[in-house]
């Protein structure tokens, strides 16, 4: 699927461009605290796993770490596939990439939209996330507390992209990719998903079918953002995966405590 070297933690975009804010306030009542962000123009894809909440209540913490894993490792070999500059964050129950390019934001939405599709057309142990795209101008920012810095996203694109992951429409669509429907602009599948072929069974290639569909716009009441035309685009080809990702958790934790790898805490 391509390398990975195109993907940076959101800190190294602080690192290493120039700070749009850098200052240090002074306030009465909880004292000096450093603002440091980055404002620019980016797309912002948001993957939300809405399962995971019930998942970390059925099983032990380790489980859930190596499930997370699993699903960052499996993302993270797809994004190579990409022309942007992605940057990701990693929060409770979703995974945040914010894609750059230099050519702007047409470039950098194309970018999502296409590795949004890869993760729709390649989830072997069925994860089935949300997936939210916004493009916009972000703040990315280290929020603080005494010495420990995080960098995160803020801005109408980010609200955007997790509002429409977590809006995903009552269809019977395997995967779904829902966006604002002005960033389509007279965009073609062709264009975004372009057809391929494979060997037939009597030799030569054939077309494989098109994977994605366009759906109806639909209008979604976003608090404090008002009324959005969302777009939506359904793949209706339902992975069946010998092992779900749950179940290659439990396995590989069971593996961890045949071989002694797992040291029980004690009490």
């Amino acid at each position: 699927m391509g390398t990975v070297d195109n993907i940076l933690p959101l800190e190294a975009l602080l690192n290493t461009t120039p700070l749009t804010i850098d200052v240090v306030i002074e306030d009465e009542w909880c004292g000096a605290f450093p603002v440091k962000a980055v404002e620019t123009d980016a797309t912002v894809l948001y993957l939300e796993q809405a399962g995971f909440f019930r998942f970390s209540a059925r099983h032990r913490p380790a489980e859930v770490l190596i499930y997370r894993n699993t699903f960052l490792a499996w993302l993270g070999s797809l994004v190579g596939t990409c022309t942007s500059r992605v940057y990701f964050q990693v929060s409770e129950q979703s995974v945040v990439l914010l894609f750059l390019h230099a050519s702007g934001l047409e470039a950098s939405f194309a970018d999502a939209v296409r590795l949004a599709g890869h993760i729709g057309e390649h989830d072997a142990y069925g994860f089935v996330p949300g997936i939210g795209i916004a493009s916009g101008r972000v703040t990315v920012g280290f929020t603080a507390m005494r010495e420990c810095h995080r960098a995160s996203v803020f801005g109408q694109a980010f609200m955007l992209a997790a509002g429409c992951a977590a809006m995903r429409p009552d269809a019977a669509a395997a995967a779904c990719i829902s966006f604002p429907a002005s960033e389509w602009n007279g965009r073609s599948l062709d264009e975004l998903f372009p057809a391929h072929g494979e060997q037939g069974d009597g030799g030569g290639y054939q077309k494989k079918p098109r994977t994605w569909e366009l759906g109806t716009p639909r209008r979604v009441d976003f608090p404090g953002m008002g009324m959005v035309e969302i777009l939506d685009l359904g793949s209706f080809i339902h992975w069946a995966p010998e092992h779900s990702a749950e179940r290659k958790a439990g396995e590989w934790f069971q593996e961890l405590e045949r071989k002694g790898l797992y040291r029980k805490p004690s009490r």
